[in-house]
């Protein structure tokens, strides 16, 4: 699926430039929902914490995929962290604190201002805004629009909503430690994607 880019701007607003202890690292994008964690509907179901909507007496309920505390601190060691989220950051905040409580992972997190527009599949996060050098780019999100004028970058996982036996952060740790050291990130990621999920 190729489409073609919105022609109204794009937004002006990009992290700086890296900070000295990610100076020569390369990028790894991550998305939120779904990726990192899924919302929960019912304090009957599971959930592991509660954060509040900023701005607003609303809270909300959420649950960690599976592994999500040790597979980001072990991309962080050799990966600049940007979230990437088509949420609202009065929503996000509070849930990227409840998994960075000390600052220290998220170099930099993105929301919904941030993505551009497609007319035919709505919110995309278009990574050439980061000014990163895009063979050293990695994203890694359940949804391949968002993702579609990336498509090259794109590390695809499937949507997580509430499975306790879930692994795929786990199993993603290895294969993302390995493409850190490589130079062009592009071509090991296409091809994994396709021994990996094929249609």
């Amino acid at each position: 699926m190729v489409l073609a880019r919105a022609s109204e701007p794009r937004p002006c607003l990009i992290p700086p430039d890296q900070r000295p202890e990610h100076e020569g690292k390369p990028t790894l994008v991550l998305d939120m929902n779904h990726t990192l964690v899924s919302s929960v509907t019912s304090p009957d179901q599971r959930y592991d914490f509660v954060s509040k909507v900023r701005g607003s007496d609303g809270t909300l309920l959420t649950l960690k995929r599976p592994f999500v505390d040790d597979f980001l601190r072990q991309v962080a060691r050799v990966y600049e962290i940007v979230v990437f989220t088509s949420c609202d950051r009065r929503i996000a905040d509070p849930i990227l604190d409840e998994l960075d409580p000390e600052g220290r992972l998220f170099a930099h997190r993105l929301y919904t201002e941030h993505c551009s527009w497609s007319s035919e599949v709505g919110h995309v996060k278009d990574l050439s805004m980061l000014g990163r050098g895009m063979e050293r780019v990695v994203i890694v999100d359940d949804s391949e629009s968002k993702c579609v004028w990336n498509l090259d970058n794109w590390v695809r996982v499937s949507s997580f909503w509430d499975n306790p036996d879930d692994r795929e952060l786990l199993d993603l740790v290895p294969f993302l430690l390995g493409l850190a050291k490589v130079e062009d990130v592009r071509p090991v990621v296409r091809k994994w994607r396709l021994q990996n999920f094929r249609k």
